[in-house]
């Protein structure tokens, strides 16, 4: 069973989709549409369920890809470290970033 959140945020059109088991949402999928209309890939955790962390996500400039860092695989964007990146105390490397990967 899905569940859906929806919300604007700054001209993007935003939803979370949380897959439900056992009453308890289990996993998120993230979607955004720019002002444009394209549909943006966010790569946020899918353990995060917290419409706050797409905002951050959008404040951040959209990063594209995974979450990389001094050559790093860090995974999916999470809440701290968009935090860490809208603050400038995060310097992530673009070289590696990849969409949809």
């Amino acid at each position: 069973m899905f569940e859906e959140q929806s919300w604007r945020y700054k001209g993007y059109s935003c939803s979370i989709e949380m897959e439900i088991e056992y009453g308890e949402p289990t996993r998120a999928f993230h979607i955004v549409f720019n002002p444009e209309g394209n549909r943006l890939y966010t790569n946020i955790t899918p353990y995060d369920f917290n419409p706050h962390t797409v905002e951050l996500w959008i404040d951040a400039g959209c990063p594209k890809g995974r979450c990389i860092i001094d050559g790093r695989d860090c995974g999916n964007w999470t809440r701290v470290s968009l935090k860490l990146l809208c603050a400038g105390n995060l310097k992530y490397d673009t070289l590696y970033q990849t969409e949809g990967k």
